[in-house]
């Protein structure tokens, strides 16, 4: 937790393969979700973390799984998604297959409880049982602007790490 936020924040690691695909250490870990956290082990990271890779890679499953294991993740929390494998994806693209599977796979899961909602607000998680979500190598890492030189107020372009720590609001 944090002084600013009376909610604990949701971190967010990118996992790249730059010097080996197995023994990857790079991460960057970014702030995220305002969400209640479910009461649990604080100490047990691993119980909290869910790792994401790319189907259309064939290293990024790979990776996934050996970090997992090293991390002692369970493999229930090892989600695959298909999503294209550019560095670089539009706003479409990054709705349809990062953001959409990785909300359904969360409720699913039971990784959220959302809030009660009336008909005027579309329901948000109130609680998640995940503080740490990892992307692997072979994860898109750019959403790209729509349109060039458009005005401040109007830049939609973003880093798919800072738009997943935004999943669920």
């Amino acid at each position: 937790m944090n002084c600013l936020s009376p909610y604990p924040r949701l971190a967010l690691l990118w996992l790249c393969g730059c010097i080996s695909p197995l023994l990857a250490e790079s991460t960057v870990v970014a702030p995220a979700a305002l969400v209640e956290a479910e009461p649990t082990n604080e100490d047990d990271i691993a119980a909290q973390s869910v790792v994401v890779f790319n189907t259309a890679v064939p290293e990024s499953q790979k990776l996934a799984l050996y970090y997992a294991e090293k991390r002692g993740i369970p493999l229930a929390q090892v989600l695959g998604i298909n999503a294209n494998a550019a560095e670089e994806i539009s706003r479409e693209e990054f709705d349809s297959t990062i953001r959409g599977p990785l909300l359904e796979a969360f409720k699913e899961r039971g990784w959220w409880t959302m809030s009660e909602t009336s008909s005027s607000s579309k329901p948000i998680v109130k609680v998640s049982q995940i503080r740490v979500l990892t992307l692997m190598l072979g994860m898109p890492s750019k959403v790209k602007r729509k349109k060039d030189n458009p005005a401040v107020c109007q830049q939609d372009e973003a880093s798919v790490d800072s738009e997943l720590c935004l999943l669920g609001r």
